[in-house]
């Protein structure tokens, strides 16, 4: 009875993780969200990448406290704080637009302002979000840290796709195609708020056996009374400093010039289809909200992809190599190329998408390209594996 109950609340658990993940990235839906914004409140572009950017920063700068709290109180406190953030986030944009009088032909800086705080903290919801997912996910799975861990990472890559399907098939208009954003906002309130709520109740339930008790319970009379030393003076021993290491500050400068970009142009896939002139030789007009919703369903599928084939491509042709006590080197595989290539080549592929961009785009019909730059974002997999 004990063992069906236990995996009753592992499947919980795992629910809960899932469910997490896919409804956390809210704030990544903004190129759906930013024709109504500049529609209703008419907000300029420059205030629109505002908004866009403060979204951003509650997520990275941020990332060390969440972290540090997550270590202190576990991810069920942290899916409380997410469930807050992102109900008062949304509630309070969705308010915004429904108090505005329809007849407004300039911005309130009022309104600006209160939505640059409110997609901050629907940011710093994503961070507390996305932490309490992965650390529930490695915790319940401690002989498979990196599946878990991956997985949950795949379904928030996931989230801008599905809340996008949902906001282009049930919240936008058949005829005129607007999309009806207050009633959308209010729901992403009371979906994320439930869901984060119901993670609250059972991220911490599951106490699963970890690699020492199996240890324990395997022990006979040859096992050491004394436990194995850990590896990590060996391996700090092995290993400078990354502040130290000029290889660092190479990587930093590949990872400011390219993700940086990257998220700079995803955040703002809206302004940038606004700022784009219908197709003249099409004889339909599809609407600015429809064009920003395939451009993130794209984004999300590749971003998706990206994290799934990126590791593991990675680990085959250009193993990590293992250092013995004595000095070796050892791989487990043949070398094939180095990891540098999963970085200048993306990169440049970036540049080129870029040139593309400043002398091929004069319509949103060419703005297609723009759709795969998220694939250029698969840096950040592989920091760890780099070093």
């Amino acid at each position: 009875m004990s063992l069906l109950f236990s995996r009753f609340r592992l499947t919980l658990v795992c629910i809960s993780i899932a469910a997490n993940s896919l409804v956390a990235g809210g704030v990544f839906v903004f190129p759906v969200l930013s024709p109504a914004f500049a529609h209703i409140l008419k907000l300029s572009q420059p205030q629109l990448t505002t908004v866009s950017l403060a979204g951003i920063t509650g997520q990275y700068p941020f990332s060390p406290i969440v972290g540090k709290i997550l270590d202190l109180y576990g991810p069920s406190r942290c899916s409380i704080i997410a469930a807050g953030l992102f109900f008062v986030a949304f509630v309070w944009s969705s308010s915004l637009l429904a108090m505005t009088p329809p007849d407004t032909s300039y911005p309130s800086p009022w309104s600006f302002r209160c939505l640059t705080v409110a997609f901050f903290m629907a940011g710093l919801g994503t961070v507390f979000s996305y932490f309490s997912s992965i650390f529930a996910a490695s915790k319940n799975f401690p002989l498979h840290p990196g599946a878990a861990a991956g997985t949950s990472m795949a379904l928030f890559g996931l989230s801008p796709l599905c809340l996008s399907v949902i906001a282009t098939n049930w919240f936008t208009e058949a005829v005129s195609g607007q999309l009806r954003i207050v009633s959308y906002l209010r729901f992403l309130a009371l979906l994320t708020t439930l869901t984060h709520l119901f993670g609250a109740f059972v991220l911490d339930s599951s106490k699963p056996s970890t690699a020492s008790s199996l240890e324990s319970a395997q022990a006979d009379e040859t096992t050491s009374l004394l436990p194995a030393l850990p590896d990590a003076v060996s391996f700090s021993r092995s290993h400078l400093n990354p502040i130290q290491d000029y290889y660092f500050w190479i990587l930093a400068f590949f990872t400011l010039c390219s993700i940086g970009a990257s998220e700079m142009v995803i955040s703002n896939m809206g302004t940038i289809v606004l700022s784009l002139t219908s197709d003249p030789l099409s004889a339909i007009n599809i609407p600015s909200d429809v064009v920003t919703a395939n451009q993130v369903k794209i984004l999300s599928i590749s971003n998706t992809l990206s994290r799934l084939v990126v590791g593991p491509l990675a680990d085959f042709v250009s193993p990590v190599a293992s250092y013995l006590p004595t000095g070796a080197t050892i791989y487990p595989r043949k070398h094939r190329i180095s990891r540098v290539v999963f970085l200048t080549l993306p990169t440049s592929l970036l540049c080129m998408v870029f040139l593309w961009m400043e002398i091929g785009a004069k319509s949103r019909r060419a703005v297609w390209v723009l759709r795969y730059v998220k694939l250029f974002q698969l840096f950040h997999i592989l920091l760890g594996f780099i070093f």
